[in-house]
């Protein structure tokens, strides 16, 4: 059966022709997952190659589909005989060549079935823009520091620098502004100016950055030394490209306190790192965005004869 909803329906008769009948919706997602492989995402050269495997196992680390990839192609994978809803994922990425020869793994845990995955990209000078839009901030409050992201680029405007020029990643897009007093004593407000387009002229009126932001408070593990969390937004649910990014936010204390625009984007995804004398962790989120704490899950590792288990 097809992926899709379905709709199956039972007729019944008894023995003097007398009908009966029902139906019933049904929701079918065979596909565990599915991705599309830019042009560029493995690098070859002289000096070395690339290869890509994506490969998907359940709670008890048996593979229950994987296929290796290449640039510019789509991929689905299934299992029919799989009936979970969650499962982990695993991007292999293998340099050889005589420049270089590394693997790198990460595993992504919880992935929902049926997603569209867009697989991680880490090579340098990957920024792709479609133009520059210019803009021309009036209402400039003095006391204050502005802070301004397009999803492509930043700005800081002050009171000597009115106009710039940013990049932008989509046309029409977003652009956020932030506004926060200099001693840091008044919520921080913000606003969010739509269709910010290339090649136009843009009058930002930095009097209307007045949303306050929600703020956050969390307790760090106490064997913790350092804890820092960074927040990237998403115009659109569920889809994780464009990013902007909100802020860094960081404490060597017992807590801490870090801020976003609320209910402006629809997607958030924060990156949090803890240190502490033994480690370095580092857990990426979408959906528990806010927790600063460590995985719970305990993971036992064994390497002998040459190989990770």
């Amino acid at each position: 059966m097809q992926d899709g909803t379905h709709t199956i329906k039972v007729v019944a008769y008894d023995k003097t022709g007398n009908k009966t009948e029902q139906q019933v919706s049904v929701q079918v997602t065979n596909t565990l997952v599915s991705f599309n492989i830019g042009a560029s995402q493995l690098e070859t050269n002289e000096g070395y190659a690339e290869r890509g495997f994506v490969f998907l196992s359940d709670e008890n680390g048996k593979v229950i589909a994987a296929t290796e990839y290449e640039n510019g192609k789509s991929y689905t994978l299934k299992n029919a005989a799989f009936k979970g809803e969650k499962f982990y994922l695993s991007e292999v990425l293998v340099r050889v060549g005589t420049e270089s020869d590394r693997s790198r793994i990460i595993t992504f845990a919880q992935v929902e079935r049926g997603k569209s995955w867009k697989l991680m990209y880490e090579h340098d000078g990957d920024e792709t823009f479609v133009g520059e839009a210019t803009l021309n901030f009036t209402n400039f409050a003095s006391g204050y520091g502005y802070f301004v992201e397009s999803n492509g680029d930043q700005a800081f405007p002050d009171a000597n620098h009115l106009s710039h020029v940013v990049n932008l990643r989509k046309n029409p897009s977003s652009l956020y502004v932030e506004r926060q007093d200099e001693y840091a004593t008044q919520t921080p407000t913000y606003r969010l100016f739509p269709n910010i387009t290339t090649g136009t002229s843009h009058t930002i009126n930095l009097s209307n950055v007045n949303i306050p932001v929600t703020k956050v408070t969390v307790d760090i593990p106490q064997d913790a030394y350092r804890a820092e969390v960074e927040i990237r937004a998403f115009a659109e649910a569920g889809v994780y490209e464009n990013a902007f990014r909100l802020g860094v936010f960081s404490s060597s204390g017992s807590q801490l306190t870090y801020h976003y625009p609320g209910a402006a984007f629809p997607s958030y995804y924060t990156q949090i790192e803890l240190e502490a004398d033994a480690f370095f962790y580092s857990r990426g989120s979408t959906e528990k965005m806010f927790e600063v704490k460590y995985l719970e899950n305990e993971v036992t590792f064994d390497y002998s004869n040459d190989k990770l288990s």
